[in-house]
């Protein structure tokens, strides 16, 4: 039965241009974030045990760029991404999941996160971008405080709009 289910699952996960594949990962997805929201929960540790040996998943970039984005848009959303990144110590994309999380402490409005968050990233090397600069400088703002850096001078739809221009012309670079 075990070996059966793992080739259910392989078959799955590496057909990625399939429409099976995007039907069975988002609902995947989800129901991994929803056992790392249980305390204790046995199905989490669990899934941290074999979680690891799956590798596919980091490899499926547009996937979990798209997960972070859904849950992005809606305040309370942090510990979700937190949980699910923290099965995968090996995804390359930081600057992208970073950006996502400062969005997630804007929408939260939770400026002592940010500015862990933005420590967390001046440490590893990471740049940070316009707009996550812009809505570390708006919670400096709502919180009275001084921003301690210069704040990106244009509005947030100018930065979100370039972000959208660069992520489609990479977009266009890799399919070629």
């Amino acid at each position: 039965m075990k070996k059966k289910w793992r080739k259910w699952v392989s078959d799955q996960f590496t057909q990625p241009n399939s429409v099976k594949f995007v039907s069975v990962m988002r609902p995947f997805l989800s129901l991994v974030a929803a056992c790392f929201r249980l305390p204790d929960s046995p199905s989490k540790s669990l899934l941290q045990g074999h979680w690891r040996r799956c590798n596919a998943l980091a490899e499926q970039k547009e996937v979990l760029v798209s997960y972070m984005s859904e849950k992005a848009q809606q305040p309370g959303q942090v510990d979700k991404i937190k949980a699910l990144f923290s099965l995968i110590p090996d995804f390359t994309e930081k600057e992208v999941l970073y950006s996502y999380l400062m969005k997630c402490h804007f929408m939260d409005e939770d400026l002592a996160s940010a500015k862990v968050l933005h420590e967390q990233m001046q440490k590893e090397g990471i740049d940070i971008d316009e707009l996550s600069l812009k809505r570390l400088a708006k919670l400096y703002c709502d919180a009275g405080e001084t921003v301690p850096f210069t704040e990106p001078p244009e509005s947030f739809r100018f930065y979100a709009d370039r972000l959208r221009n660069r992520s489609a012309k990479a977009q266009m670079t890799a399919e070629e």
